[in-house]
């Protein structure tokens, strides 16, 4: 009896540290209650906890929609980002949505992956995603026009 009531308490710590996020680094400060959502927010529902350096999102379940960044890598690791329909974290070079501030530039890869259509490809130059089928439409109608002129 002894042993299935340690094991039962033991699979149920292992579940709760499961749960919860991974370290994430909120800025200085002792307490990551404070620190973290003021620099950090999560969505609602959600909470962080520890003491700096070690916060952590506290329940990882705790939401499915208006996810952000600072959930996606305390919950699923660095490199993880929300997706622009902020529903889901995907693992990408730099942020989905605020992708701009580190200039870091899009590549098809991440566009599909942020998007989550396998129509989006990266602009040339790598500012952007664009949908790949109205590259195709443009370029018939084009062609067309020179055509017929």
């Amino acid at each position: 009896m002894l042993i299935k009531v340690l094991t039962l308490s033991l699979l149920m710590v292992s579940v709760t540290y499961a749960a919860s996020g991974n370290v994430f680094n909120c800025g200085a400060g002792t307490d990551c209650t404070v620190v973290c959502p003021a620099n950090f927010p999560l969505p609602q529902g959600c909470q962080w906890s520890g003491t700096y350096p070690s916060c952590v999102v506290t329940e990882c379940s705790c939401s499915s929609s208006n996810l952000n960044d600072s959930y996606c890598q305390s919950c699923k690791g660095s490199g993880y980002y929300a997706n622009t329909a902020m529903n889901s974290c995907v693992q990408v070079q730099a942020s989905c949505n605020n992708r701009n501030v580190n200039n870091v530039k899009w590549n098809t890869s991440d566009c599909q992956a942020c998007s989550g259509n396998n129509k989006q490809k990266a602009k040339s130059d790598g500012s952007a995603c664009i949908n790949s089928s109205k590259i195709l439409i443009s370029s018939f109608f084009g062609l067309l026009l020179i055509l017929f002129i």
